[in-house]
C-alpha cells in the first residue's frame, strides 16, 4: 500500500494473495484502501498509524478479502517502507482460530461439569497446594475458593490423625496409579467423612493430582447404628435367654418350696431374683433407648440432672455432696450415666458418701464422682466398661458401665476411673461444654 495525498493504494502483491483470491486481485491495482477492505476500520487505523509512526503493527480480526466467498481469520503485520509505503502481511489463521474455540469451548464445558457436579473436586499441585476446588467442595469447607486456593491441602483440612495415610495415598497417585481412600476432612462445621477416587493429569511440566469425593458421613453414621442396634439386639436376646431366665427358674424353685414348706428364706430368695429380673429388663431399656436414640445433642445443666437423679434413691443411708456446675451437650441418656454411676458407687462400691464436682474448663466439662466405699481391685480396671464383665457377689448383667461408656463415647467425650482417697473410687467425665 502506497500513501498518496492522504490515501492509500494497493500498488503491489505477492503470488500467494492472487492464489488465494484466484487472480481477482489483480483488479484492485490502483484500488484505494478505503474500497478494497470496506467497513473495516480497523485495518485503515492500522493503515494510517504504521505510517505516522513509521512503526510495525500486528492485529488479528475476522475479514473477508476480496475474491474470497468465506470470512476467515487473519493476523495482520504492518511495517513501514520509506519513503511512503507500508507493507501489509496476512497471514490466514483460520484453522489456528478454529481450534482455539473448539478448545476454549471443551474449556467452559469442563469448567461447567466441574463446578455443577454433585461431587466434591479439589485439585493440587506437586506439593499438595490447593489449585482447583469446585462449589459442592467449597460449601462443604465453609470456605470461599479465594481464601484457600494457594493453601495446604494437608495442612488445612486433613486431621492430624488421618495425615500420613492421606500422604501416602498422594504419592502412589502421583506415580500414576489409580487410588480410593476414605478419610475424614475438617470444615467449619466438623469433620466430614469422604469417599475418594483419585488420578493426575498433565498440565504442561507439571503433574495435578486429582480427587473426586463424595460425603458419605451420613451413610458412615447410620451404618454405624445399625452395627450398634444388631449388637444390641443380640446381648438383649442373651440375657432374656440366659440371666433372666436362670432368675425365674430359681423363682419357681423358691416358691416351690415356701408352698411346701412355708419357708421364709425361699420367700426372700424369690424377691430378690425377682428384683434382679427387674434391674436387668431396665438394663435392656436403657441399652436399646441409649441404640435407637436418634436425638440431637442439646445444652443439659448438669447439676440440674444429677439433683433429680440423687432424689430417686429416697433414702438417708447415702450423704451425697455436689460442688460447682457446667452445661454438656447430651441427650436423655445422660441420666442414665449419671444413675449407674450412683448405683454402681453404692451397690458395689459399698459407700456411705458420695462428692460430685463439677468443673467447667476451656472446652470440658469434668466431672469427678467420688465414692468413700471399698474400691475397685487394680486387676479389673481394665475390664470394667467391657461389655457383659462381672464381678464379685453384687455384679449383675455386666451392662451398667458398658451403657455409661457408650454414651460417653457417643458425646465425644471419655470416662475413666481413679482411686480415691483414703479410700473408695472416683470416676472422671470429660464431656465437651455447651456455650
Amino acid at each position: 500500500m502506497a500513501k498518496n495525498n492522504d490515501k492509500f493504494l494497493l500498488v503491489d502483491y505477492n503470488d500467494a494473495i492472487e492464489i488465494m483470491t484466484q487472480g481477482t486481485v489483480a483488479n484492485c491495482i490502483e484500488m484505494s484502501a478505503e474500497e478494497f477492505f470496506g467497513d473495516q476500520s480497523s485495518i485503515l487505523e492500522d493503515l494510517l498509524r504504521c505510517s505516522d509512526e513509521k512503526s510495525s503493527i500486528v492485529r488479528e480480526l475476522s475479514y473477508q478479502i476480496k475474491g474470497i466467498e468465506n470470512q476467515r481469520y487473519f493476523s495482520f503485520t504492518y511495517a513501514f517502507v520509506p519513503p511512503n509505503m507500508v507493507l501489509q502481511h496476512a497471514e490466514d489463521i483460520t484453522g489456528k482460530k478454529q481450534a482455539e474455540d473448539a478448545l476454549k469451548a471443551e474449556k467452559e464445558f469442563i469448567e461447567i461439569l466441574i463446578e455443577t457436579a454433585n461431587s466434591l473436586i479439589v485439585g493440587l499441585n506437586e506439593q499438595g497446594n490447593i489449585i482447583l476446588i469446585n462449589k459442592m467442595c467449597e460449601t462443604l469447607l465453609g470456605w470461599k475458593r479465594e481464601e484457600i486456593i494457594g493453601k495446604n491441602w494437608f495442612d488445612i483440612f486433613i486431621p492430624t490423625g488421618s495425615k500420613n495415610a492421606v500422604l501416602q495415598i498422594f504419592k502412589q497417585t502421583a506415580l500414576g496409579t489409580l487410588t480410593n481412600l476414605i478419610n475424614p476432612i475438617k470444615t467449619k462445621k466438623g469433620e466430614k467423612l469422604i469417599w475418594w477416587h483419585n488420578t493426575t493429569i498433565k498440565r504442561e511440566d507439571e503433574e495435578i493430582f486429582i480427587g473426586i469425593g463424595i460425603d458419605i458421613t451420613e451413610e458412615e453414621k447410620s451404618r454405624r447404628r445399625i452395627e450398634d442396634l444388631n449388637k444390641s439386639l443380640r446381648l438383649i436376646i442373651h440375657i432374656l435367654g440366659h440371666d433372666v431366665l436362670n432368675d425365674f427358674h430359681a423363682i419357681r424353685l423358691a416358691l416351690e418350696v415356701i408352698k411346701q414348706e412355708k419357708d421364709e428364706k425361699a420367700l426372700e430368695i424369690a424377691f430378690n431374683n425377682i428384683d434382679t429380673s427387674v434391674r436387668l429388663i431396665k438394663k435392656m431399656r436403657e441399652l436399646e433407648n441409649l441404640i435407637s436414640s436418634g436425638e440431637e445433642l442439646k445444652p443439659i445443666q448438669v447439676r440440674t440432672v444429677i439433683a433429680d437423679t440423687i432424689k430417686t434413691y429416697g433414702h438417708d443411708s447415702v450423704v451425697f455432696e455436689i460442688e460447682g456446675d457446667c452445661k454438656i451437650l447430651a441427650d436423655a441418656a445422660f441420666n442414665s450415666v449419671i444413675d449407674n454411676l450412683i448405683q454402681n458407687a453404692i451397690i458395689h462400691g459399698k459407700t456411705d458418701k458420695i462428692n460430685i464436682k463439677l468443673e467447667a474448663q476451656k472446652e470440658i466439662c469434668e466431672i469427678r464422682i467420688a465414692d468413700n466405699g471399698i474400691g475397685i481391685p487394680n486387676e479389673i480396671k481394665a475390664h470394667l466398661f467391657t461389655e457383659g464383665f462381672k464381678y464379685g457377689k453384687t455384679g449383675r448383667s455386666g451392662l451398667g458401665l458398658y451403657i455409661v461408656k457408650s454414651v460417653v463415647e457417643r458425646y465425644g467425650g471419655e470416662i475413666y476411673v481413679e482411686d480415691n482417697s483414703p479410700k473408695g473410687t472416683i470416676f472422671v467425665l470429660r464431656l465437651k461444654r455447651a456455650f
